[in-house]
């Protein structure tokens, strides 16, 4: 506290009076009109881009404000953000702490398949897993079957997935998932495949070859990659309804994070 005489009362008197003094640092006063002024700037920056710049980049530089000034969540976690289609931002994106290359990587995956994730045939996410690329069986698969549609817009799709999968360090999982519906006994399906657990893992394997087929870049190195089928075990949504079971006939493209023991362990 800063002690000060004030009057002629008070000098004679010797009195003193007690006046507050500086709460903070007089330093953190420029400090914070410094940081306001640099967010104005890029403010106005974002508000006067040209239209050239298209919308994903103009989000990715928007997200990565988030959290930086410590009132905003998000910022350097993996928290899921809507502001790329499917959950898959610059939030979302893993660092190399976390287990992946780098956060570019993913953001790629996110421009890449933007067309795809805008009619639902891919969805983006991020678990404990780590960075999940599915493919809807509808989209993708001939009906009962563990046959990947053949045509231009599959092609390209896996063209995209292999020129991503060869950029990356990581290990690679290919999960197969279906419904709950059960196959007719004495059908082809039965016969061709068992049951649930045997078309998940067929899907799963035939995802891999497909990869591996349309790969342009002579890069994808086979050593990371796996295959699993869990039929209808862990489902995404409730298989009351067709579009809940629709969701859960997927294949899932599981970009591993390094620190899930359980996966990496050889």
């Amino acid at each position: 506290m800063a002690t000060t005489k004030f009057g002629k009362k008070a000098k004679n008197a010797g009195d003193k009076a007690q006046i507050p003094g500086p709460s903070v640092p007089l330093w953190m006063q420029t400090f914070a009109d410094f940081v306001t002024l640099m967010l104005t700037f890029f403010v106005l920056l974002l508000a006067t881009m040209s239209e050239s710049v298209n919308d994903s980049s103009i989000e990715l530089i928007a997200t990565a404000f988030e959290g930086a000034f410590g009132v905003m969540p998000g910022g350097a976690t993996l928290s899921e953000s809507n502001l790329i289609h499917g959950g898959a931002s610059s939030d979302t994106l893993p660092s190399t702490e976390r287990g992946f290359s780098t956060g570019d990587d993913v953001s790629v995956a996110a421009a890449e398949f933007k067309s795809e994730v805008e009619t639902q045939k891919i969805r983006l996410t991020e678990d404990e897993r780590g960075f999940v690329i599915s493919l809807g069986a509808d989209q993708y698969f001939r009906s009962a079957s563990a046959e990947v549609v053949d045509n231009q817009e599959s092609t390209e799709t896996f063209i995209k997935l292999a020129r991503l999968l060869s950029s990356i360090p990581n290990e690679i999982r290919i999960e197969g998932h279906t419904d709950v519906g059960a196959f007719r006994e004495g059908s082809q399906l039965e016969k061709e495949f068992g049951n649930n657990w045997g078309l998940s893992t067929a899907r799963s394997i035939s995802v891999l070859e497909k990869i591996f087929t349309d790969d342009q870049t002579g890069m994808l190195n086979r050593d990371k990659f796996s295959v699993a089928g869990f039929a209808d075990t862990k489902p995404v949504a409730q298989n009351d309804l067709p579009e809940g079971r629709a969701l859960n006939r997927r294949v899932d493209i599981v970009i591993i994070r390094r620190d899930v023991t359980y996966y990496n362990q050889k």
